[in-house]
């Protein structure tokens, strides 16, 4: 019995665990509104000045601008390209600068337009597998460049073009990035200088967070492992963020934070998969599989969110997937599921 308590005591000490907790039944300030594309499976999202954007694995695009009237949408039609490539047209992601307008079908390249989608033209990008990928771009205002990234095929691609001229779009040349064993880049995000490439492998099993600081020349792999003796697989990682020399990550093993990017404990959700994370205005909000989003002001106290507009339509369509988190205007959140486009005032 001795050896034994010895024994669980060297676990305890041994491995890194950090105290969390999970409140449904607190009150909470975020209530989550539909913003009408209910019982839509939504692949992606996006917002540019203070436009709308959604796409659900079809050929249309729904679009709700800035000044339009609340859950009004308009549906671009991207059919035109089927009628030009003859390939069938499943949209999985969507990006907007100013008025370029990139979107990528699942399995057939990355196409662009440069009057809202009246028109399409396909990039050099062919026969490209896109799944639960994003398409990112990020603006060098130094050198007016933008510098627009596509994931999947267990690879990250870069193109790069002047911001004056986004038709350089149609003839700009790929460069291959990260050619690993994780075949799901979910998202990157730029923080301070960096990016920040979250992956996971197709069964979610494993994955990294990769970094760089030359805009995808060179990279750096950052791991976490499970909270287990000897673990040497590194979890899968869907989404992180960056707030306050803090690294967030949402992980198929719960969210997790370091200060270093070395050093992980686990800020709540252990053994849950969380798939989205948000802060805004000095509050972290998580959004776990088939469990709900959730809210924190440190860390450690989670309270759920009213989340009931997303969950009544859980019993149509089962277990609830939530997209990245997006923003609009200073303080709307929205989120993409499968079952739906939500938003919540931050």
């Amino acid at each position: 019995m001795k050896n034994f308590k010895v024994i669980f005591f060297l676990l305890l000490i041994s491995v890194p665990w950090h105290i969390s907790a999970q409140n449904k039944n607190t009150p909470t300030a975020f209530v989550w509104s539909s913003m009408n594309l209910d019982k839509l499976n939504i692949a992606d999202c996006y917002t540019s000045n203070g436009n709308v954007y959604a796409v659900n694995d079809t050929n249309f695009i729904y679009y709700h601008a800035s000044k339009a009237e609340q859950g009004s949408w308009e549906k671009i039609n991207a059919n035109n390209i089927n009628d030009r490539y003859d390939i069938p047209v499943n949209i999985e992601s969507i990006y907007v600068y100013n008025n370029l307008m990139l979107i990528a079908l699942k399995s057939y390249g990355l196409f662009a337009s440069l009057d809202n989608g009246k028109t399409w033209k396909r990039t050099k990008i062919k026969n490209f597998f896109f799944s639960e990928s994003h398409i990112n771009g990020f603006v060098d205002k130094a050198s007016n460049k933008l510098f627009v990234f596509i994931a999947g095929d267990a690879q990250i691609r870069r193109t790069i073009i002047d911001i004056n001229h986004p038709n350089e779009i149609m003839s700009s040349p790929w460069v291959t990035l990260l050619p690993v064993a994780y075949s799901e880049y979910t998202q990157l995000q730029y923080f301070n200088g960096k990016i920040y490439a979250s992956s996971h492998s197709f069964e979610r099993r494993r994955g990294a967070i990769f970094v760089t600081s030359n805009y995808g020349n060179t990279w750096k792999e950052i791991n976490i492992y499970p909270p287990v003796i000897h673990a040497k697989t590194p979890i899968a990682v869907y989404q992180i963020y960056i707030q306050d020399n803090t690294i967030y990550a949402a992980t198929n093993y719960g969210l997790y934070m370091s200060k270093n990017g070395i050093d992980w404990q686990c800020a709540g959700f252990k053994n849950k998969t969380v798939q989205s994370i948000y802060i805004l205005n000095k509050t972290l909000h998580a959004a776990v599989y088939d469990d709900g989003i959730y809210s924190s002001s440190d860390s450690l106290h989670w309270d759920h969110e009213d989340d009931s507009s997303i969950n009544k339509n859980k019993s149509d369509f089962g277990n609830i997937n939530y997209n990245p988190f997006c923003i609009t205007g200073k303080n709307t959140i929205i989120v993409g599921t499968s079952v739906g486009l939500y938003s919540v005032n931050g």
